[in-house]
């Protein structure tokens, strides 16, 4: 069983690879501040970081989180809340997570919360999954400008749903919501 340090660096890895211009900022014994992101003058390449924690998820290799540690997520990412960023200088209001639920397993969420009146009609979701990872992020665009309260109240109560079904999936109860 993974460490929860080591799922906090997995989802935030992912992110930060499947966002354009996102950065990191870590830890590492080497130094006291890296700059993970896809750019040339980052300290190290997002690609670069991706690799070493997919390899650090095999049994036989050791769990880096032990010595790389996420400081902030930034570049064009902004943190609203509860774990959910905006985009910054998106064409259209959106706002990101990361999950460790299978692409299937959001859109079930999803659906449920969208039954529930939970998540905004106008808001649309694009799935992209790190296979390799384990983890699904997640973009929501809000259909419109004056849809911006909604889509941070839909990405709280996504990403929130998302994680008591995480929870729920560890602890062997029944997967997704109640009904």
């Amino acid at each position: 069983m993974s460490s929860p340090e080591f799922e906090l660096l997995r989802l935030g890895v992912a992110l930060a690879h499947c966002v354009p211009g996102a950065e990191m900022r870590i830890s590492a014994p080497a130094k006291s501040d890296m700059s993970v992101s896809m750019s040339s003058s980052a300290d190290m390449h997002i690609c670069e970081l991706r690799k070493l924690v997919v390899a650090s998820s095999c049994p036989r290799h050791s769990d880096i989180s032990q010595w790389i540690k996420i400081i902030e997520i930034g570049g064009s990412l902004e943190h609203c809340a509860a774990g959910t960023y905006r985009e910054r200088g998106a064409a259209c209001d959106q706002r990101w997570f990361a999950t460790l639920l299978s692409p299937h397993e959001v859109v079930d969420v999803l659906r449920r919360l969208e039954s529930r009146a939970e998540v905004d009609k106008s808001v649309k979701a694009l799935l992209k999954p790190d296979i390799a990872l384990g983890v699904t992020s997640v973009r929501l665009t809000a259909g419109d400008r004056s849809a911006s309260p909604s889509i941070d109240e839909s990405a709280q109560a996504a990403h929130g749903a998302c994680l008591v079904s995480e929870l729920l999936r560890c602890s062997g109860a029944p997967r997704g919501l109640p009904a």
